[in-house]
């Protein structure tokens, strides 16, 4: 029912291709700083439209902040959440709205698109939702509850840092999967900062002594109470 897509920040969960935290414009605050990124928000696109295409999903999951502007985006970063979706032209796409989603729907208008936005998705065994807020009562029932918005990695305090999945169980067997950025220049934030009694963490929702902590090659690089936390 779930499929980690090897190599790349994405997983199938029955039928959908889902990925998370694009922050579509975040290369407009860049090129203030003189960092130039070209065709960045194209690109991504081509990369999701290669992975539906080769999973034979039937539709796109985003998990939320499809942009990263957290109210309206500027004329730039309009015309970047253009190229992204242009390259999904002919695709079902469903958005859970995430943080950085204020206005989305009118957004989406303003560039001709007609996509569905919610908060959460239910499926058969899983629950989908971008992960800032915590989830309904009927998406605790699942057995999967798949989030974004932690941007996790892992590496070295100073060194080069990898994205990674991280995959807890609670005392009940339910799984928790929190999928990195899809974002190719956000990386994440560095476990070993977090503070983990934070979000599903909090009051033992979830083991984080037995979470496991994987790159996206599928390699374990150990347990998330193991990493996190440890300068």
């Amino acid at each position: 029912m779930i499929k980690f897509v090897v190599g790349k920040p994405a997983l199938i969960v029955e039928d959908n291709l889902v990925i998370g935290d694009l922050h579509i414009g975040l290369e407009e605050k860049l090129a203030e700083k003189g960092i130039n990124i070209e065709n960045l928000s194209k690109r991504m696109g081509r990369e999701a439209r290669t992975i539906f295409d080769e999973s034979k999903a039937k539709r796109i999951v985003i998990l939320g902040d499809v942009k990263d502007s957290i109210t309206y985006p500027t004329r730039i970063g309009y015309s970047k959440l253009k190229d992204f979706f242009d390259e999904l032209k002919g695709i079902e796409i469903i958005i859970l709205k995430g943080n950085h989603d204020a206005h989305i729907k009118e957004v989406l208008k303003l560039l001709n698109l007609d996509y569905n936005v919610e908060k959460e998705l239910l499926l058969k065994e899983a629950a989908l939702l971008h992960g800032h807020s915590y989830p309904s009562e009927d998406a605790l029932k699942k057995k999967y509850l798949i989030m974004a918005h932690g941007h996790a990695a892992y590496g070295p305090i100073g060194g080069s840092m990898e994205k990674i999945w991280i995959i807890a169980e609670s005392r009940k067997k339910h799984k928790l999967i929190l999928i990195p950025a899809f974002n190719p220049i956000i990386t994440g934030s560095n476990i070993r900062n977090w503070d983990t009694n934070t979000g599903m963490f909090r009051a033992g929702s979830f083991n984080i002594n037995t979470a496991k902590v994987f790159n996206l090659d599928g390699k374990l690089l150990g347990l998330l109470g193991e990493l996190a936390g440890k300068a």
